[in-house]
């Protein structure tokens, strides 16, 4: 019988054990869950949670296991009064996830300049970069917020850095974008106006690109190279002249914005562009000029002497659905062009500026 009875005391024992042993797993999940009850409010944009949270003295530095913090998400979802209680109740404004993104590269994503602010006057670092070489001023910059780089400069966010892939500046990136005001801050804080890409490219090359009339002119008005070029030829009208409208996605369907192309190779001739200066293959940007038919630039090349008769040195590289032959382009001329497609207009136009049939 004692035998029976010490048995069942220590069964009884094991299984008052075990669910202590539960009791204290839970009572640490419960803890756990606490202690990153803010992180969740805030990753599922509830901002009023989040505020009560804050309020209770909530964990402002739990984070996911790749890193992501509360701040990380307040500057996600532009949860301004979030992210600044958040650095109010001291989080950490430098801190990076997996990915090396601080919550001051999320904010700039977005173009806040109110998180912006809140980030710096906590201590966030102006020069926070990316793995990428991607700053917090060049993220700034493609969205457009003028008032964000204008803080980001003045906490000392450098003008001239580039990133790791292709080499491309904060202007380059608000030429491209067409952000004028974004590009004149840029300047007037130093930006190297002629800086170059990897590519060779200049600010004016990616407005030129882009077909941003207002960028180019303020770049041209402050100085920029009007005949600088790439080591394949390239010239800002030379890439007017052979760009067309742009084609993006949008809510999976294929959207063309109109550009200004046409004009602002107008403009680029106002300000002496070289209307002889050929690509590698010889091409003129008359040759695009006609290739892209553009009429209103065909006619302001002509009036700065364009030359009708240029001929390509090479044929041109194969183009898809185009299967006459590449060496057929050899010596061919802008009225050849013209004439290939049928464009009788541009034909005639060149006829009467010399072009020889």
């Amino acid at each position: 019988m004692l035998i029976r009875l010490t048995g069942i005391r220590r069964v009884v024992l094991q299984f008052l054990g075990a669910i202590v042993i539960v009791l204290f797993l839970i009572a640490g999940n419960i803890v756990r869950a606490a202690e990153f009850e803010l992180l969740y409010a805030v990753e599922r944009n509830d901002s009023d949670a989040a505020l009560v949270l804050l309020k209770q003295g909530a964990d402002v530095d739990a984070s996911h296991p790749d890193g992501a913090t509360a701040l990380h998400w307040a500057a996600h979802w532009n949860l301004i009064d979030v992210a600044q209680r958040l650095v109010d109740a001291g989080a950490s404004v430098n801190a990076i996830n997996d990915l090396g993104v601080a919550p001051l590269s999320v904010a700039c994503r977005n173009g806040n300049v109110k998180i912006v602010e809140a980030l710096l006057s906590g201590g966030a670092e102006a020069r926070t970069t990316e793995p990428s070489g991607e700053t917090a001023l060049m993220t700034c910059a493609r969205t457009g917020s003028k008032e964000a780089v204008d803080r980001l400069l003045a906490g000392g966010a450098d003008p001239n850095a580039f990133e790791i892939s292709s080499g491309q500046t904060a202007l380059m990136w608000a030429a491209a974008g067409g952000h004028t005001a974004t590009a004149r801050a840029l300047i007037e804080a130093g930006a190297e106006i002629d800086a170059r890409s990897k590519g060779e490219f200049t600010p004016l090359m990616f407005a030129a690109r882009a077909g941003v009339i207002q960028v180019a002119d303020l770049l041209l008005e402050m100085g920029a190279g009007v005949n600088t070029s790439t080591p394949e030829g390239l010239s800002p009208l030379l890439i007017a002249s052979a760009s067309v409208d742009a084609i993006t996605g949008s809510d999976y369907r294929l959207v063309v914005e109109a550009s200004d192309h046409e004009v602002l190779g107008i403009l680029l001739l106002e300000y002496g562009a070289n209307v002889a200066q050929a690509d590698q293959y010889g091409m003129t940007p008359l040759h695009y000029t006609v290739e892209m038919r553009k009429p209103e630039l065909l006619d302001a090349l002509l009036v700065h002497d364009a030359d009708p008769n240029a001929q390509l040195i090479d044929g041109l590289p194969f183009r898809r659905g185009d299967y006459v032959g590449r060496e057929a382009y050899n010596g061919a001329s802008p009225f050849w062009l013209a004439a290939r497609l049928g464009d009788v207009e541009m034909m005639r136009a060149l006829l009467a500026a010399g072009a020889n049939p």
